[in-house]
């Protein structure tokens, strides 16, 4: 150790434990820390437990956002997608739910079920910035719900900037059977920013989205989906099916009765994906009129299908800093089938 006035340095050959040591110690852990923030995440298991298993993994499509994901309060990860395992007696360990970065939940029930449908948070038509239907998930802490054993709980942050945020956005997954993965989702809605909603659009219930299911419906041959099913608040059941043409999905809808609003899957071709059903707590289904758009195309890949519940009584109007509304509703993937989608309910 070479000391020169008040200034001690390490000197080359100086084996004995130095000032200047802690500093860069401490320096070294928090560019650690960075890294493991901030660096692309491989494929790996973060949580296990209650016979669910999470895994950290990179979404593959064409614009992934990363989360900051943490396992019980600890250290964040990135992650862009989280991958998740229920045991299942007969099936192994299937994946049963897809949670990504982009605001995209994709259930899955067990083989040889496959994902179909896709599930969006809420969304809105904004009078300046267009169409801003994405709650991106930010940041995400996995837990077992202690109220409900067996219950798999992220909790975290959602938003879509620069006019929306959920700060205390919850999703619980219950465990699963081989016919139905369901997701209880909660969270309050705050405006970031001044919100407009477009009043044309909340007219023709478009303007105000509590949740969307998206999927595709190309031909009777090509399709995940093929049919729409709600029962409305008067009690009449009403079943469509999707056409292949540029136009609203539900003709002069009406509000929700208690059952869910689905996208049926009538039979299991020609790939096994489910029905997609979204069940409304909080607003009360007297509140939410369904409604959906196909968009025409030929793309085999391309989800041309959107079904959503409208929330009626939104304002046109939020201020920046206002809450807009609670938000509660359950999403589930049931097995596809039967027949007449009138059985769906």
């Amino acid at each position: 150790m070479l000391t020169t006035g008040r200034e001690t340095r390490c000197g080359p050959l100086d084996r004995r434990p130095c000032a200047c040591e802690a500093p860069r110690v401490r320096l070294a852990l928090i560019l650690a820390a960075l890294l493991l923030l901030s660096a692309p995440s491989a494929e790996t298991r973060l949580f296990e437990g209650a016979g669910w298993k999470v895994w950290c993994a990179s979404d593959s499509g064409a614009a992934p956002r990363s989360m900051a994901v943490t396992v019980r309060a600890g250290l964040p990860r990135r992650c862009s997608e989280l991958k998740v395992r229920h045991r299942l007696e007969g099936f192994g360990e299937p994946q049963v739910f897809s949670i990504k970065g982009i605001g995209a939940l994709r259930p899955a029930l067990p083989p040889p079920g496959a994902f179909g449908a896709t599930f969006y948070a809420s969304g809105y038509w904004d009078c300046h910035l267009g169409l801003r239907q994405v709650l991106a998930i930010e940041s995400l802490d996995v837990s077992l719900e202690p109220a409900r054993p067996g219950t798999l709980r992220f909790a975290g942050r959602a938003a879509n900037p620069p006019t929306l945020a959920a700060p205390d956005f919850v999703l619980q997954l219950d465990p699963p059977s081989a016919s139905l993965v369901g997701a209880a989702l909660s969270y309050t809605l705050v405006a970031a920013g001044d919100v407009c909603v477009r009043p044309e659009k909340q007219a023709r219930k478009e303007g105000f989205r509590i949740a969307r299911a998206a999927s595709n419906y190309i031909s009777d041959a090509v399709h995940d989906s093929d049919g729409v099913h709600y029962v409305d608040r008067s009690g009449r059941a009403v079943c469509a099916p999707l056409v292949n043409r540029e136009d609203f999905a539900i003709a002069a809808p009406e509000p929700l009765g208690d059952a869910p609003l689905s996208l049926v899957h009538r039979e299991p071709r020609p790939r096994a994906t489910p029905t997609a059903a979204i069940l409304f707590f909080e607003p009360p289904p007297g509140e939410v009129t369904p409604q959906g758009y196909v968009t025409g195309t030929l793309d085999p890949d391309a989800d041309n299908v959107d079904l959503w519940g409208h929330w009626d009584r939104a304002r046109s109007r939020y201020r920046a800093g206002e809450p807009i509304g609670r938000f509660r509703y359950r999403i589930e993937a049931r097995a596809p089938g039967p027949k007449s989608c009138e059985a769906s309910s």
